[in-house]
């Protein structure tokens, strides 16, 4: 027999992003949490910031409905240097439409940021994750999210040590709100991106490996496999993707990014 209940479920809110007071740019759905992170993270993954040193803060605020039937927004106020906010200004680019929390791109006006070169260095990091470390680091991020124990509809994104510790995890009802909110937080914190990987609470689109390559990150492993262009992608950004499913590891790109006892053996396409 049925049993009448109730359970806490996740805000899902409109996040109104607006550059200097004057430039709105996007409205994206998102959990109202680590705000700050957020503008951070977003800001940078969408190129308007080079790092987060052309953020010189940022306040939010929460905008009455007109009707108590709409979802209650949040203005999202990011001040950017006078450099960052003038390239902004002469990009005149910004999103068209609403971007829901289940898509890091809806609202770009065309599909130029899917062809866009990434340039970044392709260097490993110095200290080499082992599969031992990932496999880890996957088992232990339902330990790093609080909200999502209670919800149990939440995504999250962690960072770690190359041994595998959880340093940093975020959390949001969007997997790419959660990217970038840790992103944000790990420009803010300091934490070399360099050191350590990301770990994934969800598959690996191209959006995704987008934000980790423009981050800086060098090692990605989710929780099932990426798609092909988030493969592509990876390889020509010097970003190791790997994804862990039922303790099998399997890794798509550069290899020797991680400590593998046997590449051959355990990279797909390579056997």
């Amino acid at each position: 027999m049925a049993e009448e209940k109730e359970r806490a479920i996740a805000g899902e809110v409109p996040i109104s992003i607006v550059y200097n007071g004057v430039h709105p740019y996007a409205v994206m759905m998102a959990t109202p949490a680590d705000l700050a992170d957020y503008a951070v993270g977003f800001t940078c993954a969408e190129g308007i910031a080079q790092d987060e040193h052309d953020i010189v803060g940022c306040s939010w605020q929460v905008e009455s409905p007109p009707t108590q039937r709409e979802a209650q927004g949040v203005r999202l106020d990011v001040q950017l240097a006078p450099e960052a906010f003038s390239r902004l200004l002469q990009r005149q680019q910004g999103r068209a439409l609403v971007g829901g929390s289940a898509c890091g791109v809806c609202g770009q006006e065309d599909s130029s940021f899917m062809t866009c070169p990434v340039e970044r260095s392709v260097l490993p990091p110095t200290q080499r994750p082992s599969p031992n470390a990932l496999l880890k680091a996957v088992e232990g991020l339902r330990e790093h999210q609080p909200f999502n124990k209670r919800l149990r509809m939440l995504h999250a994104a962690a960072w770690a040590d190359p041994a595998g510790n959880i340093l940093l995890a975020r959390e949001d009802i969007g997997r790419h709100n959660a990217l970038d909110k840790l992103v944000g937080a790990l420009r803010r914190s300091g934490y070399d991106r360099g050191q350590g990987f990301v770990v994934l609470s969800s598959r690996c689109s191209f959006e995704m490996a987008q934000k980790a390559v423009l981050a800086g990150m060098r090692v990605l492993v989710a929780v099932s496999a990426p798609s092909r262009q988030a493969v592509a992608l990876a390889r020509q950004g010097g970003l190791a993707l790997a994804s862990c499913q039922r303790g099998v590891l399997d890794v798509f790109t550069h290899p020797g990014y991680l400590a593998l006892p046997n590449e051959r053996a355990q990279v797909p396409g390579l056997r």
